[in-house]
C-alpha cells in the first residue's frame, strides 16, 4: 500500500493518525486496519465504529481469567494494582 515505516514505528503518534483517518475516510469505507505493534511487533486490529455492529462474541470470559493475559502483562511490563478502599 506504500505506507512508510514511520507510521506505524515512530514513537510520536501524529503521523500514525493522520493514517488512520485517511484510511477512515476512504471511500472504499474499509472496517478497520491491521499494523503491527510499535511496542512488541505483534499483530493489531482497530476497528472502525461503523463496524461494530458486524462482530459478535462468540464466547465470553472473565479478563483475570482469559488465556495469555497475565502472559501478556508480564511481556509488557504491565502490573494491576487494586486500590485501597
Amino acid at each position: 500500500m506504500g505506507v512508510p515505516t514511520d507510521v506505524a514505528r515512530a514513537s510520536r503518534q501524529s503521523l500514525a493518525r493522520a493514517w488512520s483517518l485517511a484510511f477512515h475516510e476512504h471511500p472504499a469505507k474499509p472496517d478497520g486496519i491491521i499494523y503491527p505493534s510499535r511496542l512488541n511487533g505483534q499483530t493489531n486490529i482497530a476497528v472502525f465504529e461503523r463496524a461494530i455492529g458486524k462482530l459478535g462474541a462468540v464466547r465470553t470470559t472473565k479478563l483475570l481469567a482469559a488465556p495469555g493475559f497475565a502472559a501478556t502483562l508480564n511481556e509488557l511490563r504491565v502490573s494491576i494494582v487494586v486500590p485501597d478502599r
